[in-house]
């Protein structure tokens, strides 16, 4: 420091004066450690120096030594631009930098990481994430992590009553009835019934590279999310998926979830599970009650399965959906009574 080297004064000297051991002053003198305001008010008192004046050098040095740093890690991370999700985000205009450093620095913010390397420690709350996997598909880790991340950002932003089971369940029979409308109609309904009941419903439209349906999480212990895309545009798709990521807030008494996909390698992967069952067989029999299965195998002919659909209040496509599934009818038979849904801006 300046002002004791003009003085003559020895950073022995300068300990004894200030009380700080000589490693102490030394290593601060040589930038090693910060300078305290203790430290400061002491130098105040024995050279005269601004103590104020100290604290606010220390301050800069430390934002431009913390600046440079960040630099350095930026450098080293710009083998993410070429990433098939950052691409995405950059298509649909989440991140909208030019310069490289600053994309990087938008896709830390994304992510919520100080730096390029921990995207490969993320496990996105894993415990907390149900996912709805293709079966035997394969997703892009990031392009999932991704994806979710949107979903989270979208759900935080819908205010919500405090999640109650008795309340939610409730309003899955009547969001049941929704699945006759057109999504003009129940898309809005579907938001603000799920709301009341403290869960965020919201749609992204699916990554390339991930084959998720549909996702659930916990965003608190109050607030439930369920994440919805067009992975597949048929309407029988869409609300068994719906009601299947529902069962597992309904099923799930810890609130907590074991994401349905492998991290042992860089994809994801679908896991079977006993929990992914419970969940089909709930969305099954909440879309066609128990006691009308016995009627499904006399169900072939097209005018048959419109009735049937209006008799117990659902979509004829839900019904030609869990027919071909069963095997009663083939995959393309009366593909006509299902909607198909498209992305609209």
């Amino acid at each position: 420091m300046e002002t004791a080297e003009f003085y003559g004064i020895t950073q022995k000297e300068l300990s004894v004066r200030t009380g700080f051991s000589v490693d102490q002053v030394e290593n601060v003198l040589q930038g090693k450690l910060p300078v305290t305001e203790d430290f400061a008010l002491a130098l105040e008192r024995v050279l005269g120096v601004s103590a104020k004046c100290l604290i606010t050098f220390e301050k800069n040095y430390q934002q431009q030594k913390a600046s440079q740093a960040s630099k350095e890690k930026i450098k080293f991370g710009k083998h993410i631009l070429n990433a098939p999700a950052v691409q995405e985000l950059k298509k649909r205009k989440i991140i909208t930098q030019k310069t490289d450093d600053a994309t990087i620095d938008a896709v830390l913010r994304f992510y919520k990481i100080s730096e390029i390397r921990l995207l490969h420690e993320i496990q996105y709350n894993q415990k907390r994430t149900a996912l709805r996997h293709k079966r035997n598909g394969r997703s892009d880790r990031l392009s999932l992590i991704t994806w979710l991340r949107i979903c989270e950002d979208k759900a935080e932003k819908i205010k919500c009553s405090d999640y109650d089971k008795k309340t939610f369940h409730k309003a899955l029979k009547t969001v049941r009835e929704l699945t006759v409308e057109k999504p003009k109609i129940f898309c809005k309904e579907l938001v603000r019934i799920c709301a009341d009941a403290g869960v965020a419903v919201v749609w992204v439209p699916e990554f390339p590279n991930v084959h998720v349906k549909g996702a659930t999480r916990w965003l608190t212990v109050n607030k439930a999310m369920i994440a919805m895309n067009l992975y597949e545009n048929s309407n029988d798709v869409f609300w068994f998926t719906f009601f299947h990521e529902a069962a597992h807030l309904l099923l799930d008494k810890e609130k907590q979830f074991l994401a349905n996909y492998s991290e042992t390698t860089t994809s994801c992967r679908c896991i079977d599970s006993s929990e992914e069952e419970k969940a089909n067989k709930f969305a099954e029999c909440l879309l066609i009650p128990k006691q009308c299965e016995s009627q499904l195998k006399k169900l072939t002919d097209r005018q048959d399965i419109i009735d049937f659909a209006a008799k117990i209040g659902i979509s004829p496509g839900i019904v030609v959906g869990r027919l071909q599934y069963d095997k009663t009818i083939n995959p393309e038979d009366h593909n006509d009574l299902k909607r198909t849904f498209e992305w609209q801006d």
